[in-house]
């Protein structure tokens, strides 16, 4: 789940879902982009990560509490596309209680395949 806080017009902070991120087991990860308001989907047979950068704000331990402002970030990249449309990759986000699926989904997906 990709998902973060925005201001609303009345400067109240709203949850906005932008993509659920899904892993089969037989290895195809896809993208539902904009789930909540459209159809949207990515897929794609993830043989390894290429790449793989984290960064946090107030979110120290991955495996630690969260708040209100954690905003863990993970930028991937699976290697080249088979229809030749360049890298292909995606960047996952989370927002507070979202925070340690994030990182679980980190650690059972990304870390075993990294190249």
């Amino acid at each position: 789940m990709c998902d973060d806080y925005e201001l609303s017009q009345e400067k109240e902070k709203v949850r906005r879902y932008n993509s659920l991120w899904l892993m089969t087991e037989d290895n195809l990860i896809l993208e539902c982009k904009k789930f909540v308001v459209q159809s949207n989907m990515d897929f794609m047979h993830l043989k390894g990560v290429h790449y793989l950068e984290l960064t946090a704000t107030q979110f120290d331990d991955l495996e630690g509490a969260s708040n209100f402002d954690s905003r863990p970030t993970a930028k991937v990249r699976f290697g080249e596309s088979s229809v030749g449309a360049g890298p292909v990759g995606g960047n996952f986000e989370a927002c507070y209680n979202n925070c340690n699926y994030l990182s679980k989904f980190i650690n059972d997906v990304f870390w075993p395949r990294l190249l």
